[in-house]
């Protein structure tokens, strides 16, 4: 049976607190010969923290090297970064990649798993529509492809069916010109298929 003394001095006792905050009260009280509790006691009369602090392994972050404590949610998870990045944000800088507008021939920045896409060679939609619009023709208003496809059309005298594009035999429909025998032939077509299937349902019916 442990005997222990009625009297501590409680000036030690707090010094070896301040001294390691590491250190469990159990441990502290083994040194001097008391009880955790007593430990707890003298503390808390004190004015010093009772808790121990626990040992944490802190990394450095490769990108804005600082030091962090993993997050715990990230690590049950499994992810990879997790001790080598400090967040998210830090994550997605260190994956871009320096890179030359073949358009315009400005700087910009894309994430490495991106550089396999057509348009990781551009560095805004812009340059992207000026470099293929007048190459492949992408019908953009603004394009010069299709600009001269608008200015082909204006030039036509005759329709694909060989109908004379005169004022009288044209009509514009969403911004082109087009021919107007053409459009009344078409809807004649389509009223002639849905009258025939319209009978062939009647005559199958009866």
């Amino acid at each position: 049976m442990r005997i222990y003394p009625t009297k501590v001095d409680s000036a030690r006792v707090v010094a070896v607190r301040l001294a390691n905050p590491c250190l469990t009260l159990e441990s502290i009280g083994t040194r001097f010969g008391i009880t955790r509790e007593r430990v707890r006691q003298i503390l808390a009369h004190k004015g010093v923290e009772t808790r121990h602090k626990r040992l944490v392994d802190r990394y450095e972050c490769l990108q804005c090297h600082e030091s962090f404590v993993p997050k715990s949610y990230l690590v049950k998870r499994g992810t990879p970064w997790v001790y080598t990045y400090c967040g998210r944000a830090c994550k997605s800088v260190s994956n871009l990649v320096d890179l030359i507008c073949i358009q315009c021939g400005g700087p910009y920045q894309r994430p490495i798993t991106h550089l396999k896409r057509s348009n990781s060679r551009f560095c805004t939609k812009v340059c992207f529509g000026s470099y293929m619009g007048p190459r492949y023709g992408t019908g953009t208003p603004g394009n010069t492809a299709f600009q001269t496809s608008q200015e082909n059309a204006k030039l036509r005298t005759h329709c694909k069916r060989g109908h004379l594009r005169t004022p009288e035999n044209t009509e514009n429909h969403d911004g082109f010109r087009q021919c107007r025998t053409c459009r009344t032939m078409k809807r004649q077509e389509r009223r002639a298929k849905s009258t025939g299937k319209q009978i062939a349902d009647f005559a199958g019916g009866t």
